[in-house]
């Protein structure tokens, strides 16, 4: 369950369908709920369920991650902040604990920030951008 007062419903909705479109995942409202002594309401949401691998190898490590932004055409910007300067998108929280491992290894999101960057964000992103040291992406016949 999501706590989202009112006011924040809309870009909280926007937010979840920026993530099933880039990242493919498959977030979906379930409904709400008003708890007592609460202002607003929570909107309970659900999303698929990875079978990962037991032990330590649950969630990816940095270049892990690093690689599989860059492959959806992310640029790094930070520790845990990407930015996408084609769709003018941002992604904070991109950091191990919001990704798992699954079965075959394959880096799956389940828990990122996704925003639309408005220009000024867009201008200090690529900046940032710019500052980061590069990563190679290997291709898939280089991995054979």
């Amino acid at each position: 369950m999501e706590d989202v007062n009112d006011s924040e419903i809309e870009l909280y909705l926007e937010r979840l369908a920026l993530t099933n479109e880039v990242f493919g995942d498959d977030y979906r409202v379930a409904g709400w709920v008003e708890f007592p002594g609460e202002q607003g309401v929570r909107l309970v949401v659900t999303q698929p369920w990875y079978r990962t691998r037991n032990g330590a190898a649950v969630h990816p490590d940095d270049l892990q991650i690093w690689s599989y932004m860059t492959t959806l055409g992310f640029l790094r910007v930070g520790e845990g902040m990407y930015h996408h300067p084609g769709l003018q998108l941002a992604v904070s929280d991109a950091v191990g604990k919001n990704f798992v491992l699954d079965l075959a290894g394959v880096v799956k999101p389940v828990d990122l920030q996704v925003m639309r960057s408005d220009a000024s964000m867009r201008s200090t992103l690529e900046r940032l951008a710019e500052a980061q040291p590069a990563v190679r992406v290997m291709t898939a016949t280089e991995i054979e």
